[in-house]
């Protein structure tokens, strides 16, 4: 019952309402007159918060307001399914700044001059380009989103092959303090729209 639940849980709502929506706005691409409308920063937004609650629901730190511990927890858990020396420790905490950043003022890091965000065929995670004087390190949200996705099918594999009622409990608790535990039971029917109302104080 409690694998079924957690099954039910991650297909609804990571598999189909999260990557769902990844997955379109991966498709969109800049306007070739204007170089813009390509929806980047809400790509990334929706990849670093997936990010985020599947490093809580899977990972040990249970402290519903620490992001940065739930999104080490997730390369931590995931690491064996994309090329990990490109999430070092460094870079996992440039992944954290950008998450504030953006959540707080849809740009990664308000008034920065150096860093920036894009869309790129490059197989890097961080991109780094010189602009006249200034050099401007870029994340790549192409290749974050690939890894996430790729991180993603790797704990669907986890779900489907664990039998450990500690391992299922982990995630049901975390599911529950965030909120969605009134949802649980809802998961196991077809639905074509849902509103979630959580108690969420995650910043």
């Amino acid at each position: 019952m409690k694998k079924k639940q957690v099954e039910n849980f991650f297909k609804l709502f990571i598999q189909d309402y999260l990557v769902g929506d990844i997955l379109i706005l991966d498709k969109i691409r800049k306007d070739k007159n204007t170089g813009l409308g390509a929806c980047t920063i809400p790509q990334a937004m929706a990849v670093i918060s997936g990010i985020d609650l599947l490093g809580l629901l899977f990972g040990n730190n249970k402290e519903t307001n620490n992001s940065k511990k739930h999104i080490f927890e997730f390369y931590r858990i995931t690491k064996q399914a994309y090329k990990s020396d490109q999430y070092s420790v460094e870079n996992i905490k440039k992944i954290v700044s950008y998450r504030h950043g953006m959540m707080h003022s849809f740009f990664p890091k308000f008034k920065s001059e150096n860093i920036g965000i894009c869309k790129s065929e490059s197989q890097e995670l961080i991109i780094k380009q010189t602009f006249g004087n200034i050099e401007i390190e870029s994340i790549n949200v192409t290749i974050l989103t690939r890894d996430f996705l790729l991180a993603v099918y790797e704990l669907e594999i986890m779900l489907t092959e664990s039998s450990e009622d500690l391992f299922f409990d982990n995630i049901l608790n975390s599911i529950k303090d965030l909120g969605y535990s009134n949802q649980l039971a809802i998961t196991t029917s077809t639905m074509t729209t849902m509103n979630i109302v959580t108690q969420n104080t995650r910043k």
